[in-house]
């Protein structure tokens, strides 16, 4: 059942003063040890205001005001994008693929005003073809890192960096754009990233990574909201605190007054218990509640499927398992979000795919392209890209070859849904331009 939205108001942050002890012995260590959360320091004080936990009234981007989010969603270790957008109609797909490959009678197809009979997604992906054929999730088939690497870690940075053939880049290219558009009127939670650490991709931005809510407002650890507002307080304040910790006070005590000030953050039935549904339920309730998040980014482990990935049509197969997690999670996201759905547009992305043909273990090794998904605000459903086929001359050496660079999308995404402006998609993409302009997912 899809949950109506009240008008959403910006939180505004309290006014929070010293105290004089720490009512429940408070060090530092403790704290940074106890909150589970990670903060992306930008380089710079003035960066991140500390004026913020004083302020009141609405909180804008200094570049956009558009009001819109772009949440990455992140499947490491290598989504299959032939199971997941099967090719149903490349006769080389089933004989490569003999016992792995998606059966056209169990495919969902492709309908709606985008019909498209080439291709099919997985028989688990149910929500997902709901939203295809209602037009509001676009595939770009053949999507992937500009680099023939089918290393995870390396993989993983180059798409993270946003800089091909550098594994080394100190920022991430999520990163790189919230500094480029920062402003003193920026919200501490305008960058949000959870389920685990700072992802590579927010480094060197002002930008908060936390495992959940309990993280995100340090109660699990203390009695109460108040003794967790003093003894922090005092924390940040108290002699003796390392100076770099000071420009992160007030941000700091302000999320933990925001958060903690929020009813019903127990997270509903639609939710199930898997990684990508905690992970997604945080930042839909803080969408839902108003705050104003710009960049959000959540996880999804176990897509390494070198192994046992069993039939499609089976339901307790592992990867009609990850499919259909993935896909449920989707699914309660937007209906969450209800009419404020149209303020926020997805984007799946892997590090690489899988290969065209299946292994002797009834997996599929490391491989190179994927279908990137773009799903809801703003979208234009459809099947984008070029696949060029599994026969030989369209394969990379036994890979689906990548045509288009990720960064291609991620740039459109960044520039008709944030209102990024040239000059910030350079510094965000350093050295790197489409070659054929706009892919045309989603609309200004």
């Amino acid at each position: 059942m899809t949950n109506q939205t009240p008008t959403r108001q910006t939180p505004t942050l309290q006014t929070l003063t010293p105290t004089g002890a720490s009512p429940i012995g408070l060090t530092r260590r403790r704290f940074l040890r106890n909150s589970g959360i990670a903060v992306a320091a930008a380089g710079s004080a003035s960066l991140l205001n500390t004026q913020l936990a004083g302020a009141t009234g609405s909180f804008t981007s200094a570049a956009t005001g558009s009001g819109n989010t772009l949440l990455v969603i992140f499947c490491r270790g290598g989504m299959d994008g032939l199971s997941l957008l099967a090719p149903v109609a490349t006769p080389e797909y089933y004989s490569l693929r003999p016992s792995i490959a998606v059966p056209q009678q169990s495919a969902l197809a492709l309908g709606g005003a985008h019909r498209n009979a080439q291709f099919a997604l997985h028989p688990a992906a149910v929500r997902l073809s709901a939203m295809y054929n209602q037009g509001s999730l676009a595939v770009v088939n053949s999507t992937g890192v500009m680099n023939s690497t089918r290393s995870h870690f390396d993989a993983q940075s180059f798409l993270e960096g946003g800089v091909v053939n550098s594994n080394m880049s100190p920022t991430g290219w999520a990163g790189r754009w919230m500094n480029a558009t920062a402003g003193a009127s920026d919200h501490p939670l305008r960058g949000v990233a959870i389920g685990g650490g700072l992802p590579a991709s927010l480094r060197g931005g002002t930008a908060v990574a936390a495992s959940g809510f309990g993280s995100l407002s340090l109660l699990p650890w203390g009695p109460s909201v108040e003794t967790v507002t003093a003894s922090t307080t005092d924390l940040y304040h108290r002699a003796g605190v390392h100076p770099a910790l000071s420009p992160w006070a007030d941000p700091t005590l302000g999320t933990i007054a925001q958060v903690s000030s929020l009813t019903s953050t127990d997270r509903p039935a639609s939710f199930p218990d898997t990684e990508i549904s905690r992970n997604l339920w945080p930042i839909a309730r803080l969408l839902q509640a108003g705050f104003p998040m710009e960049v959000a980014h959540a996880e999804m482990h176990d897509w390494d499927t070198h192994d046992a990935m069993g039939a499609a049509s089976t339901t307790t197969a592992r990867m009609y398992t990850q499919v259909s997690e993935l896909d449920t999670a989707i699914g309660a996201f937007f209906d969450y979000l209800g009419t404020a759905a149209s303020k926020v547009t997805v984007a799946v992305v892997s590090e690489f795919g899988r290969r065209a043909y299946e292994n002797s273990s009834g997996g599929c090794d490391h491989g190179r392209a994927f279908p990137m998904m773009v799903i809801g605000g703003g979208v234009t459903g459809g099947v984008y890209g070029d696949f060029q086929g599994l026969g030989e001359q369209g394969l990379d050496q036994g890979d689906v070859r990548v045509t288009t660079d990720y960064r291609t999308v991620l740039s459109e995404l960044l520039s008709r849904r944030l209102g990024a402006s040239s000059d910030v998609l350079n510094a965000t993409f350093p050295s790197f331009s489409p070659t054929s302009g706009w892919v045309g997912v989603v609309s200004p």
